[in-house]
């Protein structure tokens, strides 16, 4: 039984070792700072002094490394030093002994006053230093912070820009094409203000980052809408209209509709009101009937079949004129199998 006793404590031997070494590895080298300096700190200028156990390790603050012993002895002297603050210090003790009286008395050996083994200048410095590394790192956050807003309201107001700029880039022919027409109620009812006043100040990271993202997309959207419409622009002014200019009027006006049954054109309405049209290089302007309102689209020379000149308009919509420019026929109203739907014919073209 003794063996087996023996054998037990044997084995609670090791495990506590084993444990007692996992704790002392475990420990980060500010912990082993804070653990030394709490008991420098609370034995500070006392003599005889019997340092307690000193508390948990707090966590490292922000301005704090985990791996520094210096930062770790530091706040340790500090906190063991607060935590003894009220009792006296030995300079209190020794103010009030008389050591020439005593030695003169009983003659015995004169004991100097106890020394710190601490370099307390060199303690000053560090925390002198800590001082301006803190205040160099509040400096550098405020920077930061200030380059942030900075760039931010760049990127603002560069979107701001673009979709300015498209705005004074589509108002004058907005009209003139179908698409870019949509492409302006479209900006109108979603400028990039509307996504900013989404997020409320002081923005928080993540915050401005998805503002960045939704502006991102937004810019992306706004130079594709600008390179489609230049080019439609371009497209139009490199085969401008040569054939007709001018001022002419039409003396009736027959709407037909598609019957899709037996592929013809059906009549369904007359104007017999004078109506009028005007050419010019790369627009068309027209009023139909007693309508008070002129109308105007974009116009492209295509090229002549059977005898007659076809222009397309910036509504996808086809206009074949006769050689003798007598009448029109105005097709418009394209599906997705490109039959034009309607059509308008214009008779007793003159020229004015």
């Amino acid at each position: 039984m003794d063996f087996n006793q023996n054998k037990r404590n044997r084995n609670l031997f090791y495990i506590l070792l084993l444990l007692s070494l996992s704790y002392i590895n475990g420990q980060t080298a500010f912990d082993r700072g804070y653990q030394l300096g709490y008991k420098k700190g609370y034995c500070y200028n006392k003599y005889s002094c019997l340092p307690p156990i000193p508390p948990l390790t707090p966590l490292p603050t922000i301005y704090e490394d985990h791996n520094s012993f210096e930062d770790g002895f530091l706040r340790g002297f500090l906190n063991g030093q607060n935590s003894n603050k009220n009792q006296f210090t030995n300079d209190d003790i020794y103010s009030q002994i008389d050591f020439k009286e005593i030695n003169r008395d009983i003659g015995v050996r004169k004991y100097n006053k106890p020394k710190s083994s601490l370099n307390h200048e060199l303690i000053s410095q560090v925390l002198r230093y800590k001082q301006i590394q803190y205040e160099k790192k509040v400096k550098n956050l405020e920077k930061q912070k200030l380059n942030f807003k900075k760039k931010l309201d760049e990127f603002i107001n560069h979107s701001y820009s673009l979709y300015k700029g498209l705005r004074e880039l589509i108002e004058p022919i907005s009209q003139a094409f179908g698409q870019i027409n949509n492409l302006e109620i479209y900006l109108k009812n979603n400028p990039p203000q509307k996504i900013v006043r989404k997020y409320s100040n002081p923005l928080t990271k993540s915050d401005a980052e998805n503002l960045v993202k939704e502006l991102s997309n937004y810019n992306e959207t706004i130079n594709n809408w600008t390179t489609k419409v230049n080019e439609e622009l371009q497209f139009f002014k490199e085969n401008p209209n040569n054939i007709i200019s001018g001022v002419y009027q039409a003396n009736t006006i027959i709407d037909f509709r598609y019957n899709e049954n037996t592929g013809d054109y059906e009549p369904y309405n007359e104007v017999l009101e004078t109506s009028f049209i005007k050419f010019e290089e790369n627009m068309i302007y027209f009023k139909r009937g007693d309508s008070k309102i002129i109308k105007h689209n974009a116009l492209r020379y295509w090229g002549v079949k059977d005898n007659h000149y076809l222009f397309y308009d910036g509504r996808e919509s086809l206009l074949a004129i006769d050689k003798d420019f007598s009448y029109i026929h105005w097709f418009y109203e394209d599906n997705l199998n490109g039959q034009f739907l309607k059509k308008a014919f214009y008779t007793g073209l003159k020229k004015l």
